[in-house]
Parts: C-alpha cells; structure tokens; sequence
C-alpha cells in the first residue's frame, strides 16, 4: 500500500497531506468501471474542533501531480467565516 504523508502550511493554515495506492481489490461496482482508483489522495486540517478533509482519488492512468495541484489550490482557498 506504501503510505506517505507530510504537513504543509498553506494560507495561514496547517495541513497534513497524505496519501497511498490502492491494490487492486476487484468488487461488483469494479465491473461497471473502465478505469479503477490507483491512489487516495487526502488533504486534512483543523477547524475548531472539527477535521475537515479534502479527497482526491487518482485513477488508473491518472495525473497525480494534477491531482494534487487541484487539492492544493483548494486548500489555498479556504476560507472560514466564525
């Protein structure tokens, strides 16, 4: 599965991004796909007491840095109002 994971600040806040792929574990919904999720790629970070957590599954053949520039320009845009 090969995990990895880093924190990263990104707009005055701190994330924890992390990621693994996925083997290849054949359901009945995987039937219907022509393409199934390689890696899960996740974005976590606090507000308040909450977690709040963005997710990004990367098909087969996918682009992960596109991926991962998709996650990192929402987290560069949240915003939280109190």
């Amino acid at each position: 599965i090969n995990p990895s994971n880093q924190w990263v600040a990104s707009n005055n806040r701190h994330w924890f991004i992390w990621y693994f792929r996925i083997e290849n574990v054949p359901t009945q919904s995987d039937k219907k796909l022509s393409k199934k999720v390689e890696i899960q790629l996740f974005a976590s970070t606090l507000i308040g007491d909450h977690i709040f957590t963005i997710n990004a599954p990367i098909m087969s053949g996918g682009d992960f840095a596109k991926a991962a520039s998709a996650v990192n320009q929402m987290m560069g845009t949240l915003t939280t109002a109190k």
